[in-house]
Formats: C-alpha cells, structure tokens, sequence
C-alpha cells in the first residue's frame, strides 16, 4: 500500500508492507501548513507518535483518509478558512495516548469514524472545541470530557457504543436526526446512560449526566396522581432539545442499584422536574435487578413532550427506594418585629444529622444563620425552628439544608424575605470646607452599602462602598478630589436599587 504526502510541485511516496502496521517515528506532532495534501489509502494505519495540528485553509492541505490513524498525542483543527480537515472521510482517527490527549482548534471538525482508547490512568481525552462524529463513535477506554461551549455532537445517521464503566462522555453530548440513540454518558467515575427511541420528527437532542442530586430534591408536585414520596439525592440528568420539536420515549439507567440508592423495581418511577416540582408524570416501565450491582433502566413509556428540567428516580412511597433522609413537610421564613422567625416540619427522617439554616442576599452566595440537631431516624411528625435576629435589609434569601450521617446533604426550596429596616444616619462637618466628611451610620450590620453623591443636577459624581460593622459606626469618605462648591445629595444604597438614606451635603 502507499501513503503519499503530496506538496505543490513534487510527490514524497512512502511504499509500505500490507503487512507492516503504520508509519512510526519518534515523539512528534505533524503540522498541516495548507500545502500540503495527505493521503492514507485503504487497508492501511498510520501512527503518529504525537498529535496532528491542521492549519488548512480552503481546499489544500486535507487528509484524504481512507484507512486509520492513530494518534498518542493531540488534536488541533485551526484551519482559517473553516473548512473540515477531511475530503472523503470514510476512515477512522484513533486516541491511543497513554496520557491526557485533547482535542481543540478554532473550527469545527467532522470525523467519520473516531475511536477513543487512551489508557491514562485520569484524564482521558478533553475536549475544547465541537467536534463532530457522521458515522460511528467507539468508545473502549478513557473518559471524553465535554463542556457546554465544546458539546461531542453525533451527526444524523451516525451511531454510538453504549460505553462502559471505564469509557464514557462526562459533559453535554448531542445526537441529530430521527433515529433512537442511547447515549453513553457519564460523571465522576459512575456510568449512566440515557437512550431515547425513535424521535416524532428531525430533532437535535442533548443529554447530560450529572453525578449529585439536582439543587432541589424535597419539591414534590400534588398532581398528576399518583404523586411521588421522594426522588433520588444520588444523581440526575439532562435532556434537552436544540433545534426541532420531536418527541421521544426516554429511559435512565441504573448501571449499580446500591451506589444509586435503589432497592425496589416495583416502585420505581421516572421523575421529571417540572419547573417547580417533581412530577410522576409517565406511566413507567422498565425492567433490571434492584439489589446490590444489579443493573437496569426505567422508561417514560410513553414519548416525552416536555423538557423543561431534569430527570431522575422517583419512588410512590417512603420507602429505601432512592431514599431522602427525610420528608419535608413545610419550611416557611416569617418576618416579626425585625426578626425573621423560620419554621419547619418533617413527616419522617432516615439518618437525619443535622439541619443549616442558610441565607443569602443575592439567593447565589449563602451564608450560615443556625444549625440544629435532627431527629436521626422518626416515624412521627417533627416541629423545628429557628430565628434570624440580623436579616439583611432588602431582601434575603433563606434554605434549609438537610445533611445525614453519611455526609450527604440536600436542600430545600427557597423562601424570600423583604425587610425595609430603619437606618439612621448623620453626616458631618455639614457644611463640608475639605475633602472628607463622616457618615455615623446605624441598623445595617454586617452589611455592603454604597455611599453615591449626586450634584444638582442629579449626575452621580462619586461613590465608594463600605461594610457596616455591628452597631453604630462612623466612617470617613475620603471625596479625593475638592468638588465644587454647591448642594449635593447623599445616598446610601444597598443590593444597587434599595435606599437606606437620602441626605443633603453642602459643599463650601
């Protein structure tokens, strides 16, 4: 067979055995300029020991793969002009690194057949740009870590491997076209599938799957009946469509029922997140062993139309099956007299440690308020509460968290509080003859206030933020430069839109 590299007025040939496996050379990486043309034809493989870097541009300088290469180091596509590095593609490119390889470039390429067995013991094959799969995927060693921005997307017609417990896609994967497709995904050391059958129409789907239980597991909606007990605090997925609007019948997998909770086949449901709740809402079937490293899926049944959140295992009763360390009943947070009084109810707790009550004032960045003994295991109905004595002025965003004796912790809902707090203030010298003046500032303890001056005309002129220590406290503001002399408004602002004060400074 014959490999030939050719290049703008000459033709380097390279005669080499049917017999003879590849090309092989030393550690390096093949450089594309976009002169140069290479061909691999049928019935042959080509290793490289080291990565290919594609720096085509327009119709030089592609790879008429026919055969196989394989690579033990990198894949860059750079190619300017944004054209796919391969003309005829009918061959396979094969990671075989033995340690971390990736897979970037500032273009999209379109493999036909890609293999991925790389035998790093971490870091499989990371990839940093959208790479597409037409016709086959194989995956029989390595982990491929995708990202939001670099999706693996399997093109129409193509097909996949179910992966294994040692080869999988962790990060958002998606398939074209109208064909069932199992996709073979993955996090953090644990397999878990998810197939869809036969799309209603062309649609573009992507999965995810995602190795923790969703933000909220305590969320159950009261309809349609019957309603679930408690969804799984191991895992979850996502599914999702990005272009057409096909509907599909979805199954989940189970790959180990004790690491996924799971001790009841019988009860099993398919849990979809409806945006607030958890629904029951398919009429589930599926079929695999609920004990030990038993292995399974549960199924929609019936094709799903909505894709609003996540999915995961559900269970009708309180039972071990996808067990919650307890049942939330209610968890509501009052305001009274400036404080916030927050109150909570469980039905039944299993290995209950401890609640935390957290809060935020961005409903992002949460802070501890109290934590509290549970109960560690109840059959009975469990009053607790709690106070906050130093709500944040504004609004404040309160959670409970729930942490068992495993460590494992989930959350609830979150409730919201506006305070419209009293706040004394005083500025002096007023009038102000040099560049610093004082704030005495009272009742935003602990707090980020933002001190804006406004002139007469009302233009913001100067601002600096401050934390409010506990108690009274007087703060310098430096102005940093002399104003004009004149009447000035000073604000002190909170969350960027709530007014503490609003007080006159005249400026000599």
């Amino acid at each position: 067979m014959i490999v030939s590299i050719k290049k703008t007025a000459f033709t380097l040939l390279f005669s080499v055995l049917t017999s003879f496996v590849g090309w092989t050379q030393t550690a390096f990486n093949v450089y594309n300029d976009g002169l140069t043309d290479f061909v691999l034809e049928a019935g042959l493989t080509a290793t490289i020991l080291g990565g290919y870097v594609s720096q085509t541009n327009g119709a030089d300088g592609v790879i008429d793969n026919q055969s196989t290469i394989q690579l033990t180091g990198d894949w860059a596509n750079n190619n300017a002009g944004g054209t796919n590095p391969f003309t005829l593609n009918t061959g396979t490119i094969k990671l075989i690194g033995t340690t971390e390889q990736t897979m970037s470039g500032t273009a999209t390429t379109i493999f036909n057949n890609l293999e991925v067995n790389n035998t790093a013991a971490s870091g499989g094959v990371t990839v940093s740009t959208v790479i597409n799969v037409s016709n086959t995927l194989t995956l029989i060693d390595g982990v491929i870590t995708t990202s939001a921005s670099s999706p693996l997307v399997m093109n129409a017609g193509s097909s996949s491997c179910s992966g294994s417990a040692v080869s999988y896609v962790s990060g958002p994967m998606q398939k074209e076209g109208s064909t069932a497709f199992v996709f073979p995904l993955g996090d953090g050391g644990v397999w878990a599938r998810l197939a869809i059958g036969t799309p209603s129409s062309v649609t573009t789907f992507e999965a995810e799957y995602i190795n923790s239980s969703y933000a909220n597991t305590t969320s159950l909606a009261t309809s349609p009946a019957p309603t679930l007990n408690n969804v799984s605090t191991v895992e979850h997925w996502s599914l999702t469509r990005q272009v057409g609007i096909g509907t599909v019948v979805v199954d989940i997998y189970w790959e180990n029922a004790s690491s996924s909770d799971i001790t009841d086949c019988t009860d099993l449901k398919l849990a979809r997140w409806s945006g607030g709740a958890w629904e029951n809402t398919y009429n589930t079937s599926g079929s695999g062993v609920c004990a030990g490293t038993g292995s399974g899926f549960i199924s929609s049944g019936a094709k799903v139309s909505s894709f609003i959140g996540p999915l995961t295992f559900g269970s009708l009763v309180a039972d071990p099956t996808n067990p919650l360390p307890i049942e939330l009943l209610s968890f509501n947070a009052n305001l009274s007299d400036n404080i916030v009084e927050l109150l909570w109810s469980t039905a039944s707790e299993i290995n209950n440690d401890y609640f935390t009550i957290e809060k935020s004032q961005d409903g992002k960045k949460f802070e501890i308020v109290k934590m509290i003994d549970g109960a560690g295991n109840s059959d009975g109905i469990k009053n607790y509460t709690a106070v906050d004595k130093y709500p944040y002025a504004g609004f404040s965003y309160y959670r409970l968290m729930q942490t068992d004796f495993d460590g494992i912790s989930s959350y609830s809902h979150i409730e919201l509080i506006r305070y419209e707090k009293e706040v004394s203030a005083k500025l002096f010298p007023n009038p102000l003859t040099g560049n610093i003046f004082n704030i005495e500032m009272e009742g935003v303890e602990g707090q980020e206030v933002e001190i804006v001056l406004y002139n007469s005309m009302g233009v913001r002129v100067f601002s600096k933020n401050i934390i409010q220590q506990n108690g009274l406290m007087i703060t310098s503001v430096d102005i940093a430069s002399q104003l004009k002399p004149g009447i000035y408004v000073v604000v002190g602002r909170i969350n960027s839109e709530i007014d503490l004060f609003r007080q006159k400074l005249m400026i000599k």
